[in-house]
């Protein structure tokens, strides 16, 4: 029987891989014996009772001590069972621990029987006290009974669960508790976001008040049994809970206006009481006070077919981060479409060239996130008046007639 046991067991164990990551410590009690009152019982009833233990990973056998239920150590006809917690009153009463494991299963053995010769832990088909011998043997496993088989890791952690099993006549017991030995906190991530004139994501940074995108969750926790999602001010300092933020992802509020880390926290429970947790990888939003103070000058009117404007100036922006970059745009159709004409990070203004037409100037300022469009001016240029002769009229600058002066002779 001890062969097939064992290689049950190894049959069990390969079937079982993949090895879940994270180990766990396990402890295991019987807490319960008891019969159907069936049988022939020439004496009284007297039952023997040995139960065995190993899991998926481990396939040494953990045995309880032959537990023997006499006349006088019985439960009586009333109840038909005996309960038994720790140890406290059945010897050692099954237990087993095991430390830093990578099981998820107990497998059970029962063998059983009502005695009625003298050996109490052997069973015996005949005797001089019985024409018989023992009867109601039972013999179960999980080759034979699949129910034996208790996948502890599917229910909760860190608190004992019970499991009531059967075999021929005989019911039995055992709880389980497990807890983790340690946790993965997972990572986290938060839309990609690609800044005004770059091509490549990088981390979040908004321009005033801001309103970052939800924390995604790119992988899970491995394992955890609730999340707490944290911020921290400025990105210094200690973390701080976020009331109600528990589930896998996070949306944080609009209004961002400071600079703020989040992390996700995976906790776990333990035996003690105490819980073990595992922190996420940290995202980072940061906020750039808005741009300000973005004004140019002059508008300018030039009458001719061509003609050098005059330099255009702006004054020196505020907000941002402190380091600009500057775009001068013009538009020949009255602001409806731009054309960059000068980029620079130092100089603020412009110095246009000859023109023939009429154009729309404004400067864009760049900082970071912020991006802030100036004032518009115009510089018109209209031609030159051309006098008709005949009393035609003759046209000013801004194409306005002039009265019309007529030529006499002497």
């Amino acid at each position: 029987m001890k062969k097939l046991y064992a290689l049950l067991a190894l049959l069990l164990l390969i079937s079982h891989c993949p090895v879940i990551a994270q180990n766990v410590n396990y402890q295991l009690e019987l807490w319960l014996l008891g019969w159907d009152g069936r049988g022939d019982q020439v004496n009284s009833p007297e039952y023997s009772y040995q139960i065995r233990a190993n899991d998926n990973f481990d396939i040494s056998q953990t045995s309880a001590d032959c537990i023997y239920t006499g006349d006088d150590y019985g439960p009586g006809s009333s109840t038909g069972f005996v309960q038994t917690f720790g140890g406290t009153l059945f010897g050692n009463s099954l237990p087993r621990s095991r430390s830093n494991t990578s099981a998820r299963s107990v497998y059970l053995q029962l063998e059983a029987f009502e005695k009625d010769c003298n050996d109490n832990c052997n069973y015996e088909s005949s005797c001089n006290l019985s024409t018989t011998g023992d009867d109601d043997r039972a013999l179960c496993n999980s080759l034979g009974n699949p129910d034996l088989e208790i996948v502890f890791r599917n229910d909760p952690p860190c608190q004992w669960n019970y499991y009531r099993k059967r075999c021929g006549t005989f019911e039995f017991g055992v709880r389980i508790r497990w807890e983790y030995v340690s946790i993965a906190g997972g990572s986290v991530n938060p839309q990609a976001y690609v800044f005004p004139n770059e091509f490549a994501p990088r981390p979040y940074v908004f321009c005033g008040v801001g309103d970052p995108p939800r924390i995604a969750s790119s992988s899970a926790a491995s394992p955890s049994t609730s999340y707490q999602w944290q911020f921290q001010t400025n990105c210094t300092g200690g973390w701080s809970d976020i009331s109600g933020a528990s589930s896998q992802e996070y949306d944080p509020p609009f209004g961002l206006s400071a600079t703020t880390c989040y992390r996700r926290l995976a906790n776990t429970c333990q035996f003690s009481g105490a819980t073990i947790s595992a922190a996420s990888n940290v995202v980072s939003f940061s906020s750039t006070p808005a741009i300000s103070n973005n004004t140019v000058s002059t508008s300018q009117s030039f009458c001719g077919a061509s003609f050098q404007p005059n330099q255009l100036t702006g004054t020196q922006p505020q907000g941002g981060t402190g380091a600009y970059s500057y775009q001068w745009q013009q538009s020949a159709d009255n602001g409806i479409s731009w054309s960059v004409v000068s980029s620079s990070t130092a100089v603020l203004g412009y110095a246009p060239p000859a023109l023939s037409q009429t154009f729309v100037y404004r400067r864009r300022v760049l900082s970071d996130a912020c991006d802030n469009f100036s004032n518009n001016l115009t510089i018109t240029v209209s031609p030159t008046p051309t006098a008709f002769a005949g009393g035609s009229a003759i046209f000013r600058c801004d194409n306005n007639p002039l009265a019309p002066i007529f030529m006499t002779g002497a």
